[in-house]
């Protein structure tokens, strides 16, 4: 499984945004609450040896809500999520996470759809 694919798969236990994480943007009639996520391939990581099999990945999380309390939720719920992918597989037989950070997430209001979101960054390296 790719890293991706168990992304979702993990944040599909969200009982509130299962079914609704979508890659890059969300389809025109999506109802909050629901996640977007923007990820690549990572990059190899390089020692003074040579490259390593690590890989290393940043990915951005876009939690989508109509009220600011749900949106304090979910964000917390998915934040924990990734936290708990440090030192396992994750997914179904997904790539087996060594390291895990998340930078401080930005909370804001999409003014035209009357929504709130909040963005923030992961590192991982598997």
């Amino acid at each position: 499984m790719k890293f991706e694919e168990a992304l979702v798969y993990e944040l599909s236990e969200i009982a509130e945004i299962r079914d609704k994480i979508f890659p890059l943007s969300a389809p025109e009639d999506s109802e909050p609450p629901f996640v977007i996520y923007v990820s690549s391939e990572g990059v190899k990581v390089a020692s003074l040896e040579g490259y390593s099999d690590l890989t290393e990945t940043t990915f951005e999380i876009h939690v989508t809500t109509v009220d600011y309390t749900t949106l304090k939720s979910v964000t917390k719920q998915v934040m924990d999520k990734i936290f708990s992918f440090y030192s396992r597989a994750i997914g179904e037989a997904g790539p087996f996470i060594k390291s895990v950070s998340i930078d401080e997430p930005v909370e804001s209001k999409v003014e035209e759809l009357d929504f709130n979101r909040c963005a923030f960054d992961c590192h991982v390296r598997f």
